[in-house]
């Protein structure tokens, strides 16, 4: 089991990862996220940031990518291992961004959040 990270963006984050249409490991898993929390196929615009774990295992060291994938998103989903029902919600970058500084040191930490930048200013 891993962290994961499904991003709804129009922005190009080949950089990071890769576009659904893409991934073979762990497609079914994905679909299943993209159909609860997105509920569209527009796979043009659904990413796959497959090294997600390795940035949150080390937060502050990945911090500005992170910050920078969180820029390009309209859409974002976190979730650990299979467990991606009912995750928290966020609102705004603002949000996440401070959610994410709070636990830069946590050396345990998880993240388990849908979210929905659409009404973001």
């Amino acid at each position: 089991m891993s962290q994961f990270l499904i991003c709804k963006a129009e922005k190009d984050l080949s950089n990071y990862g890769k576009k659904i249409n893409e991934i073979i490991l762990n497609h079914d898993l994905f679909s299943k996220v993209i159909n609860q929390y997105i509920m569209e196929e527009n796979a043009d615009a659904i990413w796959i940031i497959e090294n997600i774990h390795e940035m949150v295992d080390q937060l502050e060291k990945h911090m500005e990518i992170i910050e920078e994938i969180i820029s390009k998103s309209d859409v974002m989903i976190f979730w650990y291992g299979s467990d991606f029902q009912e995750l928290e919600v966020v609102n705004s970058r603002f949000e996440l961004l401070d959610y994410l500084k709070q636990n830069v040191a946590n050396p345990c930490f998880e993240i388990y959040l849908y979210a929905d930048f659409n009404e973001d200013n």
